[in-house]
């Protein structure tokens, strides 16, 4: 008797499960499978670094199922963005795949001012490696060592990285970067945006050794590198003393940067 209850429980659950799945499961499923939405894809190719125009993108209606979360439904989003990533005719475009600044190295060394270079350095030994990547945008300070005393570099007091790359020629474009393999990118070289008075200086001190970068700032708030790059430029112009720049432009957001506020040292020569 037992067993023959147990086997109407069973069954009576079964046939309620069926129920639910028909009358509810089923309907959700195809309601949520054939809802569309308007998609944004690319109409033709679109290289990285790319100013993304209205004639580079196609409007289709789409099913909702299986859409990535950041897909893109208005191409007011996206004309006037840059890419950050290829896209060939019919690739989805998406938040990730675009950015509001042209942040790119190489779309950055295109369009340097005339009196801007981008300088690239190489550690000299393998004691030299930095403790963290630095990254596209971040702002370091530079000290020279004298007689065991560290000071700052007044022409690099602030100082905008172009980007990292490693002895294979990749860039380091973002956090614990990683090879096909897996493995964290190790940066071999790094090249800075600098005028042609920090270029020699830069070079002098690469050749003596025996200097450290400080990262001063690290984020997405341009008006905050603005800031510190004004400073430096008010040094150039004889506005303002280094000391001047160090004590009055530490901007609160400093603390903000989830990289200044660690305030780690990198050691750039062996």
């Amino acid at each position: 008797m037992k067993i023959f209850k147990n086997r109407i429980f069973v069954a009576t659950f079964i046939m309620v499960l069926a129920a639910v799945t028909t009358f509810v499961g089923i309907p959700v499923y195809n309601n949520i499978s054939l809802a569309r939405t308007t998609v944004i894809r690319a109409a033709k190719d679109i290289k990285v670094g790319t100013k993304i125009k209205g004639d580079m993108l196609e409007s289709v209606s789409m099913g909702k199922l299986n859409l990535p979360a950041d897909y893109i439904s208005d191409s007011k989003l996206a004309i006037g963005k840059y890419a950050t990533n290829d896209m060939q005719p019919h690739d989805m475009v998406t938040k990730r795949k675009i950015s509001a600044t042209d942040t790119q190295p190489n779309v950055k060394i295109r369009s340097l001012k005339p009196d801007e270079h981008a300088l690239t350095i190489a550690p000299h030994s393998e004691a030299s490696t930095f403790a963290y990547h630095l990254l596209p945008d971040d702002i370091v300070t530079v000290y020279e060592i004298t007689k065991g005393t560290a000071k700052v570099v007044p022409e690099l007091t602030y100082v905008s990285v172009l980007v990292e790359t490693t002895s294979s020629g990749v860039q380091i474009l973002k956090e614990n970067q990683t090879d096909k393999d897996g493995n964290v990118l190790k940066p071999s070289t790094i090249t800075f945006v600098v005028n042609p008075v920090q270029a020699k200086r830069l070079i002098e001190l690469n050749n003596k050794g025996n200097f450290y970068f400080t990262l001063k700032y690290r984020g997405d708030d341009q008006n905050i590198k603005k800031k510190y790059l004004d400073a430096q430029a008010a040094y150039f112009n004889g506005s303002a003393t280094v000391d001047a720049v160090e004590s009055n432009n530490n901007p609160s957001s400093a603390a903000s940067s989830p990289a200044s506020s660690a305030a780690d040292s990198a050691k750039a020569s062996g």
